[in-house]
This record gives structure tokens, sequence and C-alpha cells, in this order.
């Protein structure tokens, strides 16, 4: 007799996580960036030494062949004493997922994922397979991930379907301007049951959760894009730009122009 499945026991896999740049860096020198603040977490790979890590938990110099895992929102300083080369990735976890990091995690490699990284630097030197290379990026990333330690707690939030609505609303919908009012029509709730589940449920208010993607976009414009304060300001639903800066200064702890200013203006070519 064949063995069957119910539908039931299928399950649909997603990617706990989103990266949404990736690269190599050849010559970093003198990588001087001042309290980077960012909404988005960092894995650094260091080819050689030279690269020195600077926040509250003390000065890290971040040796050859080494992960170097930065959680989001960790305020730390960069220099280098020598030119040096670096694999990057830059990723958030996706808004099912909760992840609890307080400082900067060291992880050794090992020789598969060396060779990984090889080959993802040749491609992207040539500029050839970016598919391939954004699955080796995903691989790399999701092998680090396993090894962090048991302290990083990594856990999933009980989302229903109303949330997912809102959710994937509030994704889509950053260039208006998002009230409770107007979430919870579209996910079928009456305005206070819907804040006491999206509360209840995402740990931290609608409005808190708005301003926050609204500011991690912002964090990535800035980064990423030629675009005026003003414009980004207009871009992501706010009545003017004084109340973007206000909003902006008080999650990131800066000005938007200090943040544009404090970070390195490349673009990766493998934007994921």
């Amino acid at each position: 007799m064949k063995n069957s499945v119910a539908i039931h026991e299928i399950e649909t896999l997603t990617c706990q996580f989103e990266i949404q740049f990736c690269g190599w860096m050849t010559d970093i020198y003198p990588w001087m960036q001042f309290k980077l603040h960012t909404p988005f977490w960092r894995l650094f790979y260091n080819m050689e030494e030279g690269g020195i890590i600077e926040s509250a938990d003390g000065c890290l110099r971040m040796r050859k062949n080494r992960f170097y895992l930065i959680p989001a929102y960790y305020e730390f300083s960069t220099h280098a004493e020598k030119p040096f080369k670096q694999f990057f990735i830059h990723f958030n976890f996706i808004d099912s997922v909760k992840v609890t990091g307080t400082q900067i995690y060291e992880i050794a490699e090992d020789p598969l994922m060396a060779e990984h990284i090889k080959e993802f630097i040749q491609l992207y030197e040539r500029h050839e397979k970016r598919i391939r290379c954004e699955m080796i990026a995903h691989t790399v990333l999701g092998h680090v991930l396993l090894r962090c330690p048991e302290e990083m707690e990594i856990k999933e939030l009980p989302i229903n379907r109303r949330i997912h609505v809102a959710l994937k609303y509030i994704s889509e919908h950053l260039n208006e301007k998002l009230d409770n009012n107007m979430l919870a029509n579209h996910c079928g709730l009456a305005r206070n049951a819907f804040v006491r589940l999206f509360s209840t449920t995402m740990e931290e208010s609608p409005q808190a959760f708005v301003r926050r993607r609204k500011i991690e976009r912002a964090c990535y414009l800035l980064h990423f894009s030629n675009l005026s304060i003003k414009e980004i300001a207009k871009e992501l639903g706010f009545a003017d730009q004084y109340c973007f800066s206000k909003t902006f200064a008080k999650l990131q702890h800066n000005s938007p122009s200090r943040f544009r200013k404090s970070h390195m203006s490349f673009k990766s070519d493998y934007s994921c």
C-alpha cells in the first residue's frame, strides 16, 4: 500500500530573513564610520586583518577568516589599521521573527563556507550569474545563523491571518499615512480590537511598527539613493521634512543628514 500524506501535513516553508544587499570590497581603508546605528543586521567576513570595530563593549580587532554578526540598532564605529578585503551581507529578519541580539558575535569559518565565499567573489568580480551569487549569500548567511550562540534568541511570533494582512498592507503602502482606523478597516476589525491584537502579537503598537518600518526604509534610501531628504520624506508619506526629521532622530539618535554622511556611499551590484 502506498504511503499517503494529508494536505494539512504539508507546510510551505518561508525564508526567515531577507537580504537587502551583499557584496565584496577590496582595499578598504581608512574605513572611517562613526556611531553607526542602522535598522538592519550586518555580516562581515574579512579575508585579511586590519579592520577594527569600536563600541560600548570595547575595541574589536577583526581576525582573518572569521564571521562577525552585528545586530540591528547596535551602535558602533569602524576604522582600519591597513587596507583589507571584505565580504559582507546586510539583512533583516522577516516581521514574524523576533531576534534578541545585544553584542557582536564572532563565528569561526568552516571549509565549505570558505569555498562558497571564494566562488561568490569570482562571480562578483566578473559581474556574472547574479542569481547564483544571491543563492550563495543566502546559503552562507543561513549557515552562520545556525551556528550562533544560544543567547541570541530567535523566536517566531504567532501571526494570524488578520495580522498578516495588516503587515502586508503596511509593507506595500509605506508612502501613505497609515492610521489605526485605516488598518483596522482593512483587516475587518474594530479599531480597539485591532490595536489590542496587533500589539499583543507584534510586541509593539501598530503606529510604533509603522514608524519603525518607514524609518527603516528611509535609512535604505539615505544610504543607497540620491534622493534628497525632502524627497524621502514625501516618498514615505510624512507631512513635511521637519516631521520626518523629528521622527528619524527619535528612532535613529541622529539626523537624516548626519546618518547619510556617516555611511559609506557605495552601492552593491547585488541588492537582493
